[in-house]
């Protein structure tokens, strides 16, 4: 079960663990309004496992997509859902953490939770800030007709 995984993996993380501190320092326009709670750092750390297991399968999907030239046509019909489904399930893993974890940090943080943007820092700092626009990785990768084309619409 997915919320059994995670917390699983969150169990098995010490709260004294060494955590990877984000290294961004604090920008322009960016306000520090404190420091991470350190019982949060171990759901950062299962975040950040999570964003890099997606990270990861959009480089083997690119890859794959390169290997064969962009060239759909040579995907079987199984191997096209094996992906959709890869994707949707690890994307479904990561949304659901990072949910829970900046949620958790606006808890942490209620003067600010309505803020549009809350972040972290190096050393831990929470900040508030203008969000930046993100354009999500899979759409350079594959595209739109990539996508189409892998729900079924051969």
């Amino acid at each position: 079960m997915l919320l059994g995984d995670v917390m699983e993996r969150l169990g098995d993380i010490s709260r004294t663990d060494g955590f990877l501190a984000p290294e961004t320092s604090v920008e322009d326009g960016e306000e520090v309004i404190g420091i991470l709670p350190d019982d949060l750092k171990p759901l950062w750390a299962v975040m950040k496992e999570t964003m890099k297991k997606v990270e990861d399968l959009h480089e083997r999907i690119r890859i794959r997509f390169e290997e064969v030239g962009g060239d759909l046509k040579t995907f079987s019909k199984e191997e096209k859902k094996a992906v959709v489904l890869e994707h949707v399930i690890a994307e479904n893993e990561q949304e659901l953490v990072h949910t829970c974890f900046w949620n958790s940090v606006r808890h942490a943080f209620p003067a600010h939770a309505t803020e549009s943007l809350i972040g972290l820092r190096k050393d831990w700092q929470v900040i508030v800030g203008r969000p930046k626009p993100r354009i999500s990785p899979i759409a350079g990768i594959v595209g739109l007709a990539l996508l189409a084309d892998i729900l079924g619409r051969d």
